[in-house]
């Protein structure tokens, strides 16, 4: 018999565990904190070592890589890419043909090696970057709670926040708890998160600060085309009442129908969140049988399915995004160039309500249908909303990448604003 089922036999023995492992769980914030204070105080020489946590080359990675790339100009600083690879349900991949090794191979540090994690404590980083605010995707050793006790834990968030709907991981999370400095998206979500760790800010032991968002300022230089040539289409992965969005289901056959009958010199590209299928599949929602033979179809009829290009790559070729909520949408956006919104169950937040006004929100598939000839045929009765709303919101980025690369020297030397 195993220990936990021994004690589990003895009277009032487990449930009183239970109680302190829930006291514990409800004075993990505190303890975070003293992680926290404690590891700031610790004063380094030398360069500042700074390791990003990498993981999904796609959807993550393009969020950190303007502040990797002003980092590796600096002689300051010794940057290192912790590669992780994909979590697909609990199992890790291996290292082949990673992104990482392929494009970045001086840089990076495998954090699995022969089956086990490595000794990241070791590796005496100053500041660790997290691609995602959810620690069940990383292994053991390097997760925000293990990580809090030696080094100073940062944070970019992997998508821009346009809906209240999803703040238990944008704000509510206790993955926050461990994080020394956070620089956020929007001012929205550095007030929401400053309110909620008051306390500790004031005290100058954690921070949230809004300095702009890196990904952004590329698509500030992506210009609408003249002509469409390629439409996108980019269905949302979950069905979930909170989190649901997805029109896949309702939608897939209608856009087959679709494609068949658009002009040849159009090219389109399906790009499911990279959970889609495998959400469905979990929930009854669509057999494996219904995902292969769309598979085939859209090979059939040369859609390209891309769930690996850098999202920005996909973006950077489309000039007519159809699509459900999702954190893209600011920065297709910024391209000026038309969005078709699915519109569902989600609700904007205060700054998905500013972008709203420059979409094409639609409710059946015949809307979309519509929309999209009418942009084909070279009709777009919101650019200049779209442009004025561009102006107004988002012509002040600034260099954010430098902005927060130099926020970490200035902590690092001690002069910590």
């Amino acid at each position: 018999m195993g220990v936990k089922a021994f004690i589990k036999k003895i009277p009032f023995v487990y449930p009183v565990i239970n109680k302190i492992r829930l006291y514990k769980n409800l004075r993990y914030p505190k303890l975070s904190e003293k992680y926290i204070s404690h590891v700031a105080k610790v004063k380094r020489h030398g360069k500042i070592k700074v390791g990003f946590i990498v993981q999904l080359s796609e959807s993550c990675w393009d969020k950190q890589v303007d502040v990797f790339n002003e980092m590796i100009l600096h002689s300051d600083f010794s940057v290192k890419l912790l590669v992780v690879p994909k979590n697909i349900n609990g199992e890790f991949e291996t290292y082949e043909d990673n992104y990482f090794f392929t494009n970045y191979p001086n840089y990076c540090i495998k954090v699995i090696e022969n089956n086990k994690v490595i000794n990241i404590k070791k590796l005496n980083f100053d500041y660790i970057f997290f691609p995602r605010p959810y620690d069940y995707y990383l292994p053991k050793g390097i997760r925000s709670t293990d990580l809090v006790k030696f080094t100073r834990c940062c944070y970019i968030p992997y998508g821009f926040s346009l809906s209240d709907n999803f703040n238990d991981c944008n704000v509510d999370s206790s993955f926050f708890d461990n994080i020394y400095i956070e620089f956020t998206e929007s001012e929205y979500i550095c007030s929401l998160l400053y309110k909620k760790y008051k306390n500790s800010c004031d005290k100058n032991i954690r921070h949230f600060e809004y300095l702009g968002y890196p990904c952004l300022n590329k698509y500030l230089d992506m210009k609408p085309n003249p002509t469409v040539k390629t439409i996108t289409w980019t269905p949302r992965w979950s069905y979930d009442i909170k989190y649901g969005g997805s029109n896949f289901v309702e939608y897939k056959d209608s856009f087959i129908n679709f494609c068949r009958n658009l002009p040849k010199k159009i090219d389109v590209i399906f790009r499911p969140h990279p959970l889609m299928f495998d959400e469905l599949i979990k929930k009854n929602i669509i057999t494996q049988k219904e995902k292969d033979d769309f598979l085939y179809i859209l090979e059939e009829l040369n859609i390209q399915m891309d769930v690996k290009s850098p999202i920005d790559v996909i973006l950077n070729k489309t000039d007519i995004l159809i699509t459900d909520f999702s954190s893209i949408i600011l920065q297709f956006f910024l391209t000026n160039r038309p969005i078709i919104y699915c519109k569902k169950n989600i609700d904007f937040n205060e700054s998905g309500k500013i972008i709203e006004k420059g979409m094409y929100v639609t409710t059946t598939w015949d809307e979309v249908e519509k929309k999209c000839n009418l942009l084909i045929n070279g009709i777009d009765e919101l650019s200049y909303e779209r442009e004025n709303i561009i102006k107004r919101e988002f012509s002040n980025l600034g260099n954010s990448a430098k902005n927060i690369v130099e926020r970490i020297f200035v902590d690092y030397r001690g002069d910590n604003i």
